[in-house]
């Protein structure tokens, strides 16, 4: 398996990110949708937002403002088609010290955060964008996942390609965001169930199914800034 840098995986997997079903983002929505609180007048802010997945259902949902950041112009390319007019998209690191300070109501991180290099970084960069009484909306891969063998990864064309990666807890993500005035509101750590097993079932995958619903496949959690 060759492993890649984010910003090369995303170039190789852009064209069909949305093709295929994905059970860790059906998960992520199963989890995250009954926790996500009314949207509209909001200034959304998508950080790491891929295809706009997230920005379209603000969007859907009344959204004041949107703005999807993401590192990929490959994948900002795929938005900028799917997204609707009202959303601005901009290619840049989402460590940016450009991005606007207090511009963010809601302030989503999906399956970004293992990309980034430094946690801490990551929280300031949070706590800074974040109006007083945001909300953070992270979710990504359960570190304990990682610590048993999963990696991010695709496959295009017959081969295979794993996402390069940076360890953290969720301890660690926690204090960070505590030190910097965030207040936990939920966390989650859902494994594969029922919905998802038809995912695998159709890609012909069910063995592995049964070996990852054992364990936490992925954490969703929410933070609101004091």
């Amino acid at each position: 398996m060759i492993t890649l840098s984010a910003v090369e995986a995303y170039q190789l997997w852009a064209p069909c990110y949305d093709a295929a079903d994905n059970p860790v983002l059906a998960l992520e929505e199963r989890v995250l949708l009954p926790k996500i609180e009314e949207l509209r007048g909001k200034h959304v802010m998508d950080l790491g937002c891929g295809t706009g997945r997230w920005l379209r259902y603000a969007a859907e949902c009344g959204a004041a403002s949107l703005l999807g950041v993401d590192i990929s112009p490959a994948m900002l390319s795929v938005a900028q088609r799917q997204c609707p007019p009202q959303v601005e998209l901009i290619c840049a690191d989402v460590l940016s010290p450009l991005l606007k300070s207090a511009s963010a109501d809601v302030l989503a991180a999906s399956f970004l955060l293992s990309y980034v290099p430094s946690l801490d970084a990551f929280v300031a960069q949070a706590a800074r964008l974040l109006r007083t009484g945001g909300r953070l909306l992270i979710s990504d891969l359960h570190p304990r996942a990682r610590a048993h063998g999963w990696r991010s990864g695709f496959n295009v064309e017959g081969s295979s390609y794993s996402i390069h990666t940076y360890p953290y807890s969720l301890d660690s993500l926690r204090e960070g965001l505590y030190g910097a005035g965030l207040v936990q509101e939920f966390c989650k750590e859902p494994c594969f169930g029922r919905p998802e097993r038809a995912i695998f079932e159709r890609a012909g995958c069910e063995d592995m199914f049964d070996i990852t619903s054992q364990q936490p496949a992925i954490f969703v959690a929410g933070f609101a800034k004091k």
